[in-house]
This record gives C-alpha cells, structure tokens and sequence, in this order.
C-alpha cells in the first residue's frame, strides 16, 4: 500500500518530459494516458469548485427563509390590506404613502424582531424614505392639462400631444415625518396635483433596516 502510495506521489510530483505542443493540445485525461502524468490541477479545480458550490449552497439554505420572513414582515407592517387590490384615487395614494412612512419611522419600536434604522453619520437621525417618480417627460396637450381644459372644448388627436419618454426624478424626493407626502402634499381639489398625475407613471420608496439573522441562536 505505501509503495502505491510512493509511486503515485512520484508520478504527480516528477517534472514530465512533454513536449510544449502536447502541453497546450493535450487535454488532462490525454496527457495522463500518453505520459502517465496525474492531473491534479484539474482535480484541485473541481475540489475548489465543488467546495465553493457546497458553501453557497449552505448560505443560500440559511438565509432563504431568513429573506422570506423579512418579505412577509415587510408586507403586513408596510402594505394596507385595503389596498392590496390597487390604488385607484389620488387621495388613496397619499394615504397609502403617510401609511408607509409613519410605520418606517415607529416599526422598531414596535417590532417583534431587532431593525435599527441606518443613520445620517453628520445628524445621527433616521435615513428618510426615497419616493422615486417614473413619469413621462412632458404632456402638452389640452387633454392631460386639466386646469386649462376648457370643459366646452371638443376634443381632437392634438389634445393629446406630449412627449411619452419615460424619466426618472433626479434625485429622488425625501419623504420625512414632518413632511410624509414631499412634493405630493398638495390639496386634492387642487388641479395641479391631478395634472402631476397625468404624467406619472410609476412611483417607489425606498428605505432599509438594519437587522441580522442569527439562525440556530434564536431559537
């Protein structure tokens, strides 16, 4: 048994006498059968491969529900149960924006489970929410104008010129607790505001917790 174990150590530690042509065209299992050379870098590859695959693997198991219990949380304490077939009103839509950002700022407090805010490093104060706006660069027309429209107006195709390219709002607007709807705390009665959502075409907020999965140690 040792001297297999010698001889093989021989064949995979000896400095073989290929030719440099057989070193480039020869594949491993091609060189091990013409100069009897182990391939063990091909076998260290996969070792490796193998290794780092089995880790994520482990990682991935570990924090998918991790993740899927963030998700959940997420979407009882953020998402209105009145709203989860849509939001069909402007004022449903600032309501549902107050609803968010009241629940980012007290959700700690309240929570079950340990997230901490990320902090401004200058004020020490909560990160505010981000609302991202996607809306269409401008609409020209009478049509999407609701304020200039007169209501004896017939409309006609050029009511409804406008530039329909898709723009996002840089940077995004803070949402804070003094000031939870930014630049929507307009009246609805008010024509403006109905004429800014003519021209929306997607809103996000965007906000992060800090937490930590500390897997078998919570149980």
């Amino acid at each position: 048994m040792f001297r297999g174990v010698a001889r093989f150590a021989q064949q995979v530690c000896r400095d073989p006498d290929m030719t440099d042509r057989d070193t480039i065209l020869l594949a491993p299992h091609q060189q091990y059968k013409k100069y009897q050379i182990f391939p063990l870098k091909l076998v260290l590859h996969a070792l490796a491969v193998l290794f780092i695959t089995t880790q994520a693997v482990m990682i991935s198991v570990e924090f998918i529900p991790f993740n899927r219990a963030n998700d959940e949380t997420f979407r009882a304490v953020f998402l209105e149960p009145k709203y989860l077939e849509g939001i069909y009103s402007i004022k449903d839509c600032q309501d549902a924006i107050e609803y968010v950002v009241e629940n980012y700022y007290t959700f700690p407090n309240t929570s079950v489970n340990r997230y901490e805010h990320l902090r401004d490093p200058e004020t020490a104060k909560p990160l505010p929410v981000q609302l991202v706006v996607f809306r269409y660069k401008h609409l020209d027309g009478p049509f999407w104008n609701h304020s200039i429209l007169n209501p004896l107006h017939s409309i006609d195709d050029d009511d409804f010129d406008g530039n329909f390219k898709i723009v996002e709002s840089q940077p995004p607007y803070n949402l804070t607790q003094e000031k939870p709807l930014g630049p929507l705390n307009i009246s609805t009665e008010n024509y403006l505001l109905q004429d800014a959502f003519y021209h929306i075409v997607e809103m996000n907020l965007l906000f992060s917790f800090r937490t930590v999965n500390v897997g078998p140690l919570a149980t």
